[in-house]
C-alpha cells in the first residue's frame, strides 16, 4: 500500500472514501491510525508540517526555497479553518515544479548549445518533452539526462538552496506518447 498522501495532508477522512483505498478500509479510525504510524516512521515530514503550518498561521503564507509563495487564509466558518491538505501540499508540488522548470530550462540551453534540430515541447506533470530526428535520439537523452542531474547544482546557483537530493532520470521515446519505449543508458 501507498500513502503518499501522508506528504500532501491525506486525511483519515480522504482515505476512508478513496475509491482506490475502499477495500482496504472504510473506517476512518483505522486510516487515522495508519497516518499516526506514518508519522512515527517519517517523524521529520511530521515535524515539516508542523512548521508549515506555524508559518501559515504566523505569516499568513508559505515560501518555498524557489521564493514562490502562497497566500493562506483561513476560513473561520469550516471546523478545521487552515486548509491543511493546502498547507501540505502546496510546498511540494509548487518546489517539484520549479525543479522542473530549472531542468527544462537547462535542457534548453544545452539542445541550444548541441545545435540539435529538436522541438522542445515542454512539460507533463514531471516529465520533460522533446520532439526530435530518430538520428539525434542518442544525444538527446544524454542532454536531458544531464539537465535533470545538474539540477541540484542549478538550484543552489538560481535560488542560493541547497538541494541534498541527487536526482537522475528515465528517457522513454516513441513515434507517440502510446508507443513509448524505455532509452537505456549505459
Amino acid at each position: 500500500m501507498q500513502l503518499t498522501k501522508g506528504i500532501y495532508g491525506g486525511s483519515a477522512y480522504s482515505y476512508a472514501n478513496d475509491p482506490d483505498f475502499r477495500t482496504v478500509s472504510t473506517s476512518q479510525d483505522f486510516w487515522q491510525g495508519v497516518i499516526d504510524k506514518y508519522y512515527d516512521k517519517y517523524k521529520g515530514i511530521a515535524t515539516w508540517h508542523k512548521q508549515l503550518l506555524t508559518e501559515a498561521q504566523e505569516l499568513g503564507r508559505l515560501t518555498i526555497p524557489s521564493g514562490r509563495y502562497y497566500q493562506i487564509v483561513p476560513d473561520v466558518e469550516k471546523r478545521e479553518p487552515w486548509p491543511l491538505t493546502i498547507i501540505k501540499n502546496y510546498p511540494v508540488q509548487g518546489f517539484g515544479a520549479d525543479l522542473v522548470m530549472l531542468a527544462r530550462l537547462r535542457a534548453s540551453q544545452l539542445l541550444r548549445g548541441a545545435g540539435i534540430k529538436c522541438l522542445l515541447i515542454g512539460t507533463i506533470h514531471d516529465s520533460i518533452v522533446v520532439d526530435c530526428p530518430k538520428e539525434e535520439l542518442f544525444r538527446v537523452a544524454r542532454i536531458l539526462k544531464q539537465a535533470v542531474e545538474e539540477v541540484p547544482m542549478y538550484c543552489k546557483k538560481v535560488w542560493g538552496y541547497d538541494f541534498s537530493l541527487p536526482l537522475t532520470c528515465e528517457v522513454s521515446y516513441g513515434p507517440n506518447k502510446t508507443d513509448m519505449k524505455e532509452y537505456k543508458f549505459d
